[in-house]
């Protein structure tokens, strides 16, 4: 039995490791995170497309450039950029990310 393998071949398909995740990260919104959802406090809401490091920096972009963005949450295609960062909901799939500062620029009348 110096050959054997510790399951029969038949099962060769059925024990495989769970793929690992990418890391996606973000230059501008300093934390991302998956697996939570903030409720409320939606600004603007639109879709994107793309790898999903694509639609975290499409959703980051929109976030600093808006206003009064804390964050965004992106899930299913849909981000939405937040004024606040609160209540907070674990949901499967999502990814989430704050803004290093609130976006307080103001609009200046000429």
């Amino acid at each position: 039995m110096a050959n054997a393998t510790p399951f029969p071949s038949a099962y060769a398909g059925f024990f495989r490791p769970s793929p690992v995740p990418s890391v996606l990260s973000s230059q501008v919104c300093s934390v991302v995170v998956s697996g939570y959802d903030y409720r409320n406090n939606t600004m603007i809401e639109f879709n994107v497309a793309g790898t999903d490091q694509e639609k975290l920096d499409q959703c980051c972009s929109a976030c600093s450039s808006s206003v009064g963005c804390s964050g965004f949450v992106l899930s299913s295609g849909t981000c939405s950029v937040k004024s606040a960062m609160e209540n907070r909901v674990p949901s499967r799939g999502v990814i989430s990310g704050y803004y290093g500062k609130t976006n307080l620029r103001r609009a200046c009348a000429v």
